[in-house]
């Protein structure tokens, strides 16, 4: 239950910080590490601000974030579509950060295939990591 918690507020400070909102019932949000706030900008669901102008105190000399259209079409999605939607586009990002095109493979398969043995997985219950692929752990 403690997990689910966690990755539920960490899923929920992501969603927050895409429509902009900073509380949750009087509750401050934790903003998202910077890498998820950079992979929100490339794949296209935040952008920043075109109407924003220089010299803003607030933000300093770079424009805020803001949500678009396809940022809107996520946050109506299913939480689970919302999910395999961010799984799918960090798997694509890896072909993108590689140059070893062929090691970026490599990884997006081990990852689809660890993420396949977890969903088969139960939580609370150990599972031996001596019979997992080399490449995990």
């Amino acid at each position: 239950m403690e997990l689910e918690r966690y990755t539920q507020r960490r899923w929920d400070s992501v969603l927050h910080y895409l429509v902009g909102s900073t509380s949750e019932g009087g509750e401050d949000i934790e903003d998202p590490p910077e890498a998820v706030v950079h992979f929100l900008e490339k794949t296209g669901l935040m952008q920043e601000d075109p109407e924003w102008r220089r010299g803003s105190t607030k933000f300093g000399s770079k424009a805020p974030l803001v949500i678009t259209s396809r940022g809107y079409e996520f946050m109506l999605l299913d939480v689970h579509v919302q999910v395999w939607q961010f799984v799918l586009q960090y798997l694509k990002s890896l072909l993108v950060s590689f140059k070893n095109k062929k090691k970026a493979q490599g990884i997006q398969s081990e990852a689809l295939l660890f993420l396949i043995c977890l969903s088969y997985c139960r939580v609370e219950e150990a599972y031996p990591a001596e019979n997992s692929h080399e490449g995990f752990f």
